[in-house]
């Protein structure tokens, strides 16, 4: 025979393991019917109904009402049983699992943060949104990057091997110098040392070469620099001719650099040094006066020029 009855404690009531109309009654004080296995019901007094009544006139009219609908039709009672034992098999608890559930939602107008309270449709809404923000700045970001494969460095499918690699290779500050007399492979001058060394060497070739044809090429007892320049005069055939040209202007002092110069007698097929003779004496010479270049040269049918180097201070 069936239990019919359950007595006992609050903490050892387990309503699943009632059976339909079983009662139990445990030590709350309360009474609890089964309409089927699962589905038990906490039943209530006349006196605490009463009580509820007598607390809300909109109750007692409902519950007059209920009870008319039920004096009317009696198998209402089983409808509304039914009713909720399907409440109670479809509903999810607190703690349930609402992975089956479906919600149904648009993507939002607006990026905002989600906030507490808000439906799930709002929520995924939001979220749906919000990852196609983030999406688009990815995008954006990746096409800022460029292509990997175009990097420089050796890494060229890892960004953080690449970025790696460059700061393995970098010169550390420690590692410029400030001076022009440190002799170490792992060290590099600033720019300013640079730009010292390059200043330095820009004032010596301006003193070296001043022109095209003018250049330094001694120091003279006086500390002046002593210059060099090479000019070439037509003199010709013809009757004796004498002649001077300015060779510098500005010179305070000039004179023939001898080995660098020479006469050229039909062209440049003979060669004479610049004070030269032949079988009948003397045919050309030139000397400085001032800063102006001399020459003199006799009768002859000897086409000739002069290719003068001199030698000067200013």
């Amino acid at each position: 025979m069936a239990i019919q009855n359950r007595f006992g404690d609050t903490e050892n009531f387990d309503p699943n393991k009632m059976i339909r109309a079983e009662w139990a009654f445990p030590s709350d004080g309360y009474a609890y019917y089964c309409v089927a296995p699962g589905v038990v019901k906490k039943v209530v007094t006349a006196e605490e109904i009463q009580t509820i009544l007598n607390a809300s006139s909109e109750a007692y009219t409902a519950l007059q009402a209920l009870l008319a609908d039920l004096e009317n039709n009696p198998s209402e009672i089983t409808n509304i049983l039914n009713d909720i034992i399907a409440l109670q098999n479809g509903k999810l608890d607190k703690t349930g699992d609402s992975k089956d559930n479906v919600v149904s939602f648009v993507v939002a107008t607006v990026d905002a943060d989600i906030a507490t309270g808000e439906k799930q449709s709002t929520l995924f809404g939001k979220i749906l949104k919000r990852f196609a923000v983030i999406a688009l700045s990815i995008s954006g970001i990746a096409t800022s990057i460029g292509s990997l494969p175009t990097l420089l460095t050796t890494f060229k499918t890892n960004l953080v091997g690449a970025i790696n690699e460059l700061f393995a290779n970098k010169i550390d500050k420690t590692s410029i110098v400030q001076n022009a007399t440190t002799s170490d492979t792992t060290k590099v001058p600033s720019t300013v040392v640079t730009k010292s060394l390059q200043d330095q060497v820009n004032t010596i070739t301006n003193k070296l070469v001043l022109s095209a044809t003018e250049h330094i090429v001694d120091t003279d007892t006086d500390g002046k620099p002593i210059y060099s320049k090479t000019l070439t005069f037509n003199i010709g055939t013809g009757t004796t001719a004498q002649g001077s040209v300015v060779a510098v202007a500005g010179a305070i002092k000039m004179w023939i650099d001898v080995q660098n110069t020479f006469w050229l007698i039909n062209g440049t097929t003979q060669i004479f040094t610049a004070t030269f003779f032949t079988s009948s004496g003397l045919q050309a010479f030139c000397f400085c006066i001032s800063n102006s270049i001399c020459y003199s040269k006799p009768t002859s049918t000897l086409d000739l020029s002069l290719t003068v180097t001199v030698r000067y201070t200013k």
